[in-house]
């Protein structure tokens, strides 16, 4: 079933929102399951909550951050599993300027108590 970008979008916007903030704690909060993983076509392969909570940590104290704009995103939901898939731009914001570059992201995510929560991320860039 495709939903409107107001439940499932909320957790995009809300990890771009974060990602793009350098925010680690509200990184964590976005993540759910031991098992939540994230996985780049650049090799990055976290699994695990630990593994997540380090990489953010680490993310958030580096001075390059990233940010994000979409041109299509889609929500999708069945039960207890939902998923976003949304096609755009990444920007990474170095210290000698912007660089953007397409990208992709989709979120598996697991339904909440108080909404959704991501249970794995993968994102890439197309060559």
């Amino acid at each position: 079933m495709l939903w409107a970008m107001t439940d499932l979008g909320k957790v995009l916007d809300d990890f771009c929102a974060a990602f793009s903030a350098q925010d680690a704690d509200r990184l964590r909060d976005l993540f759910v399951g031991d098992d939540a993983s994230l996985l780049t076509s650049d090799d990055l392969v976290l699994r695990g909550l630990d593994h997540l909570h380090v990489f953010f940590d680490a993310y958030a104290a580096q001075t390059t951050s990233f940010s994000f704009s979409w041109y299509s995103r889609e929500a999708y939901e069945v039960g207890a599993v939902g998923w976003v898939v949304a096609l755009g731009q990444e920007t990474a914001h170095r210290p000698e300027g912007p660089v953007t570059s397409p990208f992709r992201m989709t979120l598996v995510c697991r339904r909440v108590v108080d909404g959704w929560g991501i249970a794995h991320l993968h994102a890439s860039s197309p060559s």
